[in-house]
């Protein structure tokens, strides 16, 4: 089940105090990005995980000061694809044959 990035940067953007519920778009609050840890947090990966992926250029980012920043709807949309391929593998591997073949006497070798 794949999430809407534009929800969720909406209910992240209420959730920090960015936009009022029910008011609807979070504004230039969204462009600014949110911190890694962050983003991190919001679609349930280990912060140190999702710093690998982006230090490896998956994700794009900003850097301040003290802080790397990334857009919240790339990250739910990278993560929604990375999903969607793991699952798509999962799959092709249940869908194999199995190797081990019973022989006369109904055992696998």
């Amino acid at each position: 089940m794949s999430r809407d990035p534009g929800e969720a940067v909406r209910r992240h953007a209420i959730r920090r105090g960015r936009v009022a519920p029910g008011t609807g778009d979070p504004g230039d609050a969204a462009a600014d990005g949110v911190p890694i840890d962050e983003a991190a947090d919001a679609i349930g990966m280990a912060r140190d995980n999702l710093r690998a992926y982006v230090a490896e250029g998956a994700i794009p980012f900003r850097s301040s000061e003290y802080v790397d920043w990334v857009q919240l709807a790339d990250v739910i949309a990278w993560d929604n694809k990375r999903r969607a391929k793991r699952s798509a593998v999962l799959q092709e591997l249940l869908d194999e044959e199995p190797w081990d073949q019973p022989d006369a006497d109904g055992r696998t070798s």
